[in-house]
């Protein structure tokens, strides 16, 4: 619900600044927050990036040959 009021609140913002400034940066920052903040299985997107760069690039694998 946090997620849901902070994203409609930045959208109102970032449309007005759009619409007075001609400014479409906000826009594509809402748009981003947006995506990042998408819940499935109490996991978010930004989550799971965070666990795939750490499996991937920052945490070494360990394997062993039998």
């Amino acid at each position: 619900m946090r997620d849901f009021v902070i994203l409609a609140v930045a959208a109102l913002l970032s449309v007005l600044a759009l619409v007075q400034l001609h400014i479409f940066l906000p826009a594509v920052a809402v748009l981003c927050y947006g995506f990042l903040t998408i819940r499935m299985d109490d996991t978010t997107v930004l989550d799971f990036m965070r666990y795939a760069v750490r499996y991937f690039i920052s945490t070494q694998q360990y394997f062993e040959w039998r």
